[in-house]
């Protein structure tokens, strides 16, 4: 359930101890290993409106992608996902044939009542993280087929 109202978010400084963990070799390892399954568990707990929480969650994918070894993994089990939804616009923003080649949390949530991410420290991490993503080839070319482009292209 998403938290709401900032002061009742219990758990925000968790986020902010795992961006520490993941700016270490041996955390980054650890939080992609197994596909993954422990940063996807940690960025699918993005549910509050503290900024502090979505902050950390988007810092810890950003360092994350430092680690070039895992982006194919990554992209393959869904990180663009969890980068994608925060820096969804309306659906105005998008073409029907930019949107059908999108990330599936990212076609879902224009379909919803859905504000894009304020907080420009979230932002440019997320924007970090696709940036990193960037490294090789073989994950331009995954982000090209996912079309990430016309969600970048909406920050000018």
């Amino acid at each position: 359930k998403r938290c709401e109202d900032p002061k009742e978010d219990k758990y925000k400084w968790i986020a902010s101890i795992v961006t520490n963990l993941s700016q270490l070799e041996k955390g980054r390892h650890l939080l992609t290993k197994d596909d993954g399954k422990l940063l996807m568990l940690i960025a699918s707990a993005n549910i509050s409106a503290h900024s502090i929480r979505t902050r950390g969650i988007s810092a810890t994918i950003k360092n994350c992608c430092f680690y070039k070894e895992s982006h194919m993994n990554l992209l393959e089990h869904g990180i663009l996902n969890y980068i994608t939804v925060p820096l969804m616009a309306t659906p105005l923003d998008f073409t029907l044939e930019e949107v059908e080649k999108m990330p599936l949390a990212a076609q879902t949530i224009l379909m919803k009542d859905h504000v894009m991410e304020k907080d420009k420290e979230t932002i440019l991490s997320l924007l970090g993280a696709i940036l990193l993503l960037c490294s090789s080839k073989a994950s331009r070319t995954f982000l090209r087929d996912n079309n990430i482009y016309p969600i970048i292209r909406e920050f000018d």
